[in-house]
């Protein structure tokens, strides 16, 4: 087959030879120029190029102009790119090869939204990293005045800051807690009963008396139950008549006092 270009408008004309009936444009010898359009007629030999049938009608091809490079820092998202926010620095939201630094980032309540670093920062949380996704990061729980450990504004471990009790207090019912050994279980509670233990009491003491206060200073359950050889060990029902919230529990043993926290989840 021979394929005869004559390029619109102008003289170029270009025949070249092909074993078949299809050419790939890619030769380098006076190569189809871009932006050009050419008038293309075809023709075939049967006997090794010795003699040609005529050609047929032409048909037209349209050589497109290369789509630009993409330029990196530009402000123009061009095809390629990502983003482009007009510089080169990485860490913006948009890094040097203008891919987007977007991934996890686990606010401070515990919950995960997909953000750039930057964003991820001024909203106060942890950027996880470029690619990573909510679905596969374990963000840390929102801080509770009743985990156990001293984070957010707490001012000491489940004291202070936002949290209703201060670290006064809480020391306070910390080493009287200890100094009689009392124990209250399970705390948190689902607000049903809680086990009650108090040991190390006068032999001759034969009641305690439990109070439980609102943070309020509202009275609102009152008990008596009776201890043995220095124990005091009994079930406090609760009948799901509390609220969700902190409480303080007080046990009166003859002329002891002693102050336990609780909450009901």
């Amino acid at each position: 087959y021979r394929f005869r270009f004559e390029q619109i408008g102008d003289n170029f004309v270009r025949n070249i030879t092909s074993p078949t009936n299809a050419r790939l444009l890619n030769w380098v010898t006076s190569p189809l120029v871009a932006g050009a359009s050419y008038n293309v007629f075809v023709q075939a030999s049967f006997d090794g190029g010795a003699t040609w049938c005529p050609f047929g009608n032409p048909c037209q091809v349209d050589i497109l102009n290369p789509a630009p490079s993409a330029i990196c820092g530009n402000g123009v998202v061009e095809p390629g790119e990502e983003c482009d926010d007009g510089n080169l620095m990485n860490g913006d939201g948009c890094n040097q090869s203008c891919v987007a630094e977007i991934g996890a980032c686990c606010l401070p309540d515990g919950s995960c939204l997909i953000l750039d670093g930057g964003n991820c920062s001024a909203v106060g949380g942890t950027y996880e990293g470029d690619g990573t996704d909510c679905a596969t990061v374990s963000c840390p729980a929102a801080p509770t005045c009743t985990d156990g450990i001293q984070n957010g504004d707490e001012e000491g471990v489940d004291c202070g800051g936002s949290c209703p009790l201060s670290c006064e207090a809480a020391a306070l019912h910390r080493s009287m807690a200890q100094a009689s050994k009392v124990q209250l279980h399970p705390n948190p509670n689902r607000g049903d009963q809680f086990q009650l233990t108090i040991e190390d009491l006068p032999e001759e003491v034969l009641t305690a008396d439990v109070d439980i206060h609102d943070l309020f200073g509202k009275r609102v359950a009152a008990r008596t139950y009776p201890a043995q050889g220095g124990v005091l060990n009994t079930v406090v029902d609760l009948d799901g008549q509390l609220a969700a919230g902190m409480y303080l529990v007080s046990i009166t043993v003859g002329d002891k006092h002693f102050t336990e926290r609780l909450v009901i989840e």
